[in-house]
C-alpha cells in the first residue's frame, strides 16, 4: 500500500510541475503574464471541466445502481459489507459533483 501511495503522490508531482512549467514557458515577456487568459483558453478550460464532470457523473450514478442491486439481493452480512462501501462511495461523488464548481471558483477569483 505504501508503494501505491508513493507513486501517486509522485505523479500529481509531476503534473503540478508540468501545469506550473507550461504557464510560465507560454508568456514571452512580463507583458503577457498580465494579459487576461484568451477565449479560446477559456472554452477549451469550459470543454474539459465538462466533459470529466460529465464522464464523473454517468460513473457514480452507474456505481450507485450496482451497489443497490447488489445491497437489495445481498444477505444480511453483505448489506453490512456495502455499507461500509457506501461513506467512500458518497465522498468520491461529492467531490466529483463539486469540482466543476470549485474550478468555477478558483477561475474567478484568479480571474
Amino acid at each position: 500500500m505504501k508503494i501505491k501511495y508513493k507513486i501517486i503522490i509522485t505523479l500529481v508531482l509531476i503534473v503540478f510541475a508540468i501545469i506550473v512549467t507550461s504557464s510560465i514557458t507560454n508568456a514571452t515577456t512580463l507583458s503577457d503574464l498580465n494579459e487576461p487568459p484568451s477565449d479560446a483558453f477559456k472554452n477549451t478550460g469550459n470543454s474539459i471541466v465538462s466533459i470529466l464532470t460529465s464522464i464523473g457523473i454517468v460513473i457514480s450514478v452507474v456505481v450507485l445502481a450496482i451497489l443497490g442491486f447488489k445491497y437489495m439481493l445481498g444477505s444480511l452480512e453483505e448489506r453490512a459489507e456495502y455499507k461500509k462501501t457506501l461513506m467512500p462511495y458518497f465522498i468520491g461523488a461529492m467531490i466529483t459533483f463539486g469540482a466543476s464548481t470549485l474550478a468555477n471558483i478558483i477561475y474567478n477569483f484568479v480571474k
